[in-house]
């Protein structure tokens, strides 16, 4: 399934990186797999989207390890990591995200590759279904090269976000995040991105989960659900990493996506958060009972 949108609402993906708006990468591949190819390790062959090839075509591997077995974990976002090699070589292992609705099972992930300055994020779109307790893959996918360095999108319809120019809260059910073991979340998001096209405009979105980890560190996946700019309705999933108030939703370190009138578009993250209770320069208060969050954001068609 063609991805048509990088919605990316990051900074740095990591703590203490400059942050940088991002711009989609023309380094986009259609790929095909394998028939009865499993969910937990496949290959894939891609080329240019329209023919040809660019430097993200050609084979790919990729290895998962699952925290449940999704064709096993009911309905929702299952979370997991990925590792494997592209054309040019190894690459660190990444977030992933597998999601069963009802009719419709996707696999999404992001992965890094080795060399660049923050140049080499990826991520991927693919689908498969459930025969027993395997996921098998259908035979078609998408991988994207994704920047995070330039200072504004390169695509029509592109709009950004400056930080502080998204604005929201998350408040998460009891215990409260950061919690040892697993914590359910719920996390709301009013966000505004001026630019043209569809992607401009207010997005409201629930996010709901589970995160894993502690105090300083997790990972966590949800289910999105919410309208974007003229009231579409907006269904979707990802998958992020926390380091202390700061989440990363944007590959190598989460991943995600939304459907939106009748299109499938990226979707990434990243979120500070000014916890209810911690004083200025002081310990934060754990479990994390939540707060109000700002963030970057930039809009690609």
């Amino acid at each position: 399934m063609k991805i048509a949108l990088r919605l990316a609402l990051l900074g740095a993906a990591l703590p203490l990186l400059i942050v940088a708006p991002a711009h989609a990468d023309p380094y986009k591949n259609d790929c095909t797999v394998p028939p009865n190819s499993v969910v937990t390790g496949f290959t894939a062959t891609c080329t240019a989207s329209g023919g040809g090839t660019n430097v993200d075509s050609g084979t790919y591997t990729f290895s998962f390890t699952w925290l449940a077995n999704p064709c096993l974990a009911g309905s929702g976002a299952v979370a997991g990591t990925v590792s494997g090699s592209g054309p040019w070589g190894p690459f660190a292992q990444g977030a992933a995200l597998a999601v069963l609705n009802s009719s419709v099972h996707d696999l999404n992930f992001g992965f890094y590759k080795p060399t660049g300055a923050a140049t080499g994020r990826h991520t991927a779109f693919f689908r498969f279904t459930c025969v027993g307790t395997a996921g098998i893959l259908q035979a078609t996918g998408t991988i994207s090269q994704i920047e995070a360095v330039s200072a504004a999108g390169s695509l029509p319809d592109s709009a950004y976000c400056p930080y502080g120019g998204m604005s929201g809260a998350i408040q998460y059910q009891a215990p409260g995040a950061g919690w040892t073991g697993t914590t359910p979340f719920t996390m709301a998001l009013n966000i505004t991105c001026n630019g043209a096209g569809v992607t401009n405009g207010s997005y409201q979105i629930t996010s709901t989960g589970i995160e894993y980890g502690g105090c300083n560190n997790g990972t966590g996946a949800g289910t999105i659900s919410g309208t974007g700019p003229g009231g579409q309705s907006i269904t979707g999933a990802w998958t992020y990493g926390r380091n202390t108030v700061h989440y990363y939703g944007f590959p190598p370190n989460g991943t995600g996506y939304i459907r939106m009138g009748g299109v499938v578009y990226g979707f990434y993250l990243w979120l500070d958060v000014a916890p209810i209770g911690q004083t200025s320069g002081g310990p934060l208060p754990c479990p994390l009972p939540g707060g109000p969050l700002v963030g970057h954001g930039l809009v690609i068609a």
